[in-house]
């Protein structure tokens, strides 16, 4: 009997060191030669800030560009259960962990979390949009923003800024030098 729980542990384990190798390759391919930003979540005692930085109402359709896990979204809707909210990640590893979470919480039809390049994606409905890029990434998205957004709406990022737009708040949480989640910028189209 222990000789088949100490082979499924081993089991678990392999699967497990496979998951993460993995999700390395991944991260370093996205952000050394795509330059595309790597999966980094949003540490817990940022989201409320971010959230309060959204400024979400009943009506709002609240995107999250590179959405990871969709903690954003699920915190969002927990709040605000009647706005809709899409979230859009082009890798499998994040993705999957936002269905396990959203499955957890019993996905409500409110929330979407799609495979898909956000540069690619029709954005036109948002009225509020969350981003936590790379500047680089930031910055080819804003011609996007620009083209496709109606007139106010509201785009939230945590710590990286436009180059070329400035923003209409920035919010400063105090978090110790080398945090995650220093600073807030809001922007509006």
């Amino acid at each position: 009997m222990s000789l088949i729980i100490l082979t499924l542990l081993l089991i678990l384990l392999l699967i497990f060191s496979l998951f993460m190798a993995v999700c390395t390759i991944d991260n370093f391919w996205r952000t050394l030669v795509a330059r595309q930003a790597p999966f980094v979540p949003i540490p817990q005692k940022v989201i409320p800030h971010i959230i309060d930085a959204i400024g979400i109402h009943e009506k709002s359709i609240v995107y999250d560009l590179g959405c990871g896990d969709a903690r954003v979204l699920m915190a969002c809707y927990e709040k605000y259960p009647t706005a809709s909210y899409k979230g859009i990640d082009i890798a499998l590893i994040p993705r999957m962990l936002a269905w396990f979470h959203l499955k957890r919480i019993q996905k409500p039809h409110t929330i979407s979390v799609r495979k898909g390049d956000f540069f690619k994606e029709d954005i036109s409905d948002a009225t509020h949009i969350f981003v936590y890029l790379f500047p680089n990434v930031m910055n080819d998205l804003l011609p996007k923003f620009q083209r496709e957004c109606v007139k106010g709406t509201r785009i939230v990022s945590c710590d990286f800024q436009f180059q070329d737009k400035e923003p209409i708040e920035i919010i400063d949480l105090h978090r110790p030098r080398h945090a995650l989640g220093r600073k807030i910028y809001v922007y509006e189209v």
